[in-house]
């Protein structure tokens, strides 16, 4: 299987934007000053990224349209603004969380960060850079969880909670069988590997019970394509957590398990610094945590299947992840 993503085309066709209109939001940040040049930022499957080189000035900075709700445009501009100064990301400059005059749709204005994607990092073979990123994403993880919430659910304005995504106990079994149930789902996943999925949700549930009560930050996305990795002082460290329109309140069992998706037992790259740098500031880790995150991976595994707009280059993949999970073996 190739490594994180590589094979995945976007979920819906890049958003347009041009120096006249890119202009216009940026004139506020940098008046006077005209883009010289946008470019269009890969890794992004759902929204659009174009980062802008200004007439005149160092600073560069990204332009980010939230090409499905406001909503989403609105969870992450409140959660950067929440972790700021204690988890690295980019600094907001510009919000603009519902559509305008400017443009038809929510927007960020976002400082650039220089680096390397923690992707790219990986795909270089060197594996004491490696070694050195994966404790400090480890680390990071561990600074987004001291953010708590009153409970569990999904993030309404300013954060509050505004409800879970399953009420009620036996959370991850019955979001699990609601996965199964989408006709999008349906149609890619042969009956046979969704029984399976069932059965073993089943076995992992009750001892998944002790994780519905969890409140903490979760990014939701937190894997090597949204992680920028720089040098500083001779080692490479995380320089910035991006996309966080997914984000909620619940158990880091869903960042730990989409980090490690990709993760092979018979040729490791990011463990054991991954989880050592996560328990040296803060993490905690129950000893089977590394079968309990891939269970709990197996959510947004199937949660990408109930997609209508989910690409085929993604549907063979995932399925791919689901069955390795369920077998309990490293992805093919």
């Amino acid at each position: 299987m190739s490594d994180e993503k590589t094979t995945w085309t976007r979920f819906t066709p890049l958003s347009p934007l041009d120096v006249d209109t890119a202009t216009l939001l940026l004139r506020d940040v940098v008046p006077h000053h005209r883009p010289l040049r946008l470019e269009s930022l890969k890794g992004g499957l759902r929204n659009s990224n174009y980062r802008v080189q200004v007439e005149g000035l160092a600073d560069e900075f990204v332009i980010r349209l939230h090409d499905h709700d406001s909503g989403s445009c609105r969870k992450e501009f409140e959660v950067l603004q929440l972790v700021a100064g204690s988890v690295p990301v980019p600094e907001v400059v510009v919000a603009s969380t519902e559509s305008s005059e400017l443009l038809d749709r929510p927007y960020l204005v976002l400082r650039y960060v220089h680096g390397i994607l923690f992707r790219d990092l990986r795909r270089s073979g060197d594996r004491e850079a490696i070694a050195q990123a994966a404790r400090s994403a480890g680390s990071t993880l561990a600074a987004i969880g001291r953010f708590t919430f009153s409970s569990p659910g999904w993030f309404g304005p300013d954060l509050t909670i505004g409800g879970r995504y399953v009420e009620g106990p036996d959370s991850f079994l019955r979001f699990l069988e609601r996965c199964l149930s989408s006709p999008a789902l349906r149609a890619r996943m042969e009956d046979a590997l969704a029984s399976r999925v069932t059965a073993h949700a089943r076995i992992w549930n009750d001892r998944l019970g002790g994780t519905e009560i969890d409140s903490q930050l979760v990014h939701a996305d937190f894997n090597s394509s949204n992680l920028i990795v720089h040098q500083l002082r001779g080692r490479w460290a995380v320089a910035a957590v991006l996309d966080w329109e997914f984000a909620f309140s619940g158990t880091p069992l869903h960042d730990l398990g989409n980090f490690i998706r990709y993760e092979r037992v018979d040729r490791p790259l990011v463990e054991p610094h991954f989880s050592e740098g996560y328990v040296s500031d803060g993490g905690k880790l129950p000893p089977d945590w590394w079968k309990l995150a891939r269970a709990v991976d197996l959510t947004a595994l199937c949660e990408i299947l109930t997609r209508p707009g989910t690409p085929g280059s993604v549907t063979a993949e995932v399925l791919e992840l689901v069955e390795a999970t369920i077998e309990e073996r490293d992805p093919g």
